[in-house]
């Protein structure tokens, strides 16, 4: 018999996520979505910001980020800072009112390391 270790995620999220680094590329997620495309940082200003569509009752964010618009610190700043509002979507669906602390800040390591891997 081998043996096989359980599957460490905390949760599975009702929130599917990706990282979007292009206009061509947003507007690629928003036709599959059914959505028409728009300007993906919101304003001219804007480096970074996220999305959020229900398309059949999936909730779906679309953190986008002008990979261009800082140093590689700056925009691993601005991917935490969008991973929290995927947090917070999260924990709005899941009726989280008060999640533990512990459990909050697991959510945001696994967000965050998930979109990093989005973006070398």
């Amino acid at each position: 018999m081998s043996i096989k270790w359980c599957d460490r995620s905390l949760l599975i999220s009702p929130v599917y996520y990706t990282l979007i680094k292009s206009q061509k590329d947003f507007d690629k997620v928003c036709r599959k979505l059914g959505v028409k495309p728009f300007n993906w940082l919101k304003t001219e200003h804007s480096n970074a910001t996220t999305h959020f569509f229900t398309k059949d009752d999936k909730v779906t964010a679309v953190v986008c980020i002008d990979t261009n618009s800082g140093s590689p610190n700056q925009i691993r700043s601005l991917i935490v800072h969008e991973a929290v509002h995927i947090k917070q979507e999260i924990c709005a669906l899941l009726g989280e009112t008060h999640p533990s602390r512990e459990f909050e800040a697991y959510m945001l390591q696994s967000i965050t390391d998930e979109l990093f891997n989005l973006c070398p």
